[in-house]
């Protein structure tokens, strides 16, 4: 059955081939194919199991520490960018994509890896995003990053309705996970602010 499903595949392909996929020279490999690359592209947009939390910050002019957190639309808390990983991306790789993807934000400073990772209950995670997880997994890492983010417009996503910038403090009592909470502490620790 195995071996029959093979050479299924090498004839769907071979109907699939065109001139660009012909190798010019001896030796050389062929370039993927467009449904190929779609195929690879597809696989990558799985859900892994990593969450990211970022928060973008910046500083007033009187020195003084702003994050920006965002309101969902679905429960109307505040948060940082927060997001799934793809399978292939490393946890930075997902935080500058959920960065760009859900404000817009195309920062030009350093990423922070804040520490501790944090854990998130799987049970958070819609259903069909997970199914292809291990059944006995718990909990995921998620990931804590912050980004010193340039002055500039901040472009929502559907998944917001609004954004702030506030103090480390406000931002401390807005926030809904204790995650988010957590995050801003190590922040805090990474700047050497106060906290």
């Amino acid at each position: 059955m195995g071996q029959a499903v093979a050479i299924a595949l090498g004839a769907a392909r071979s109907r699939h081939a065109d001139r660009r996929s012909i190798p010019s020279e001896p030796g050389q490999e062929a370039p993927p194919s467009g449904r190929e690359i779609g195929l690879e592209a597809m696989a990558k947009r799985r859900r892994a199991p990593f969450q990211v939390l970022v928060f973008p910050y910046r500083r007033r002019l009187d020195a003084e520490l702003e994050v920006a957190l965002f309101r969902r639309v679905d429960g109307g808390y505040w948060q940082g960018i927060a997001g799934g990983g793809h399978e292939g991306e490393t946890p930075e790789d997902a935080a500058r994509r959920e960065t760009r993807e859900e404000a817009g934000i195309e920062p030009t400073g350093p990423w922070i890896a804040l520490k501790p990772v944090l854990s998130v209950p799987v049970n958070v995670i819609r259903p069909d995003l997970r199914r292809h997880w291990p059944g006995w997994l718990t909990t995921i890492p998620c990931h804590p990053f912050a980004v010193e983010t340039p002055q500039g417009p901040i472009r929502l996503s559907a998944d917001h309705a609004e954004f702030r910038w506030v103090g480390r403090d406000q931002a401390r009592e807005l926030v809904h996970w204790d995650t988010d909470r957590m995050a801003l502490a190590a922040l805090d620790v990474a700047l050497g602010a106060r906290p």
